[in-house]
């Protein structure tokens, strides 16, 4: 049955594609240490 089946050339990303939580945890806790009140400008 594998032999009929057709293969598609499909890239699958090596890295996860979400933040770890630490990571994010520390993102959050610098922007509330920040003067920035807008969290999309913060970290742009």
């Amino acid at each position: 049955m594998e032999k009929y089946l057709i293969s598609f050339d499909v890239k699958q990303r090596n890295k996860p594609s979400r933040l770890l939580v630490s990571k994010m945890t520390t993102i959050v806790i610098a922007f509330y240490q920040s003067v920035y009140r807008d969290f999309n400008t913060y970290y742009i």
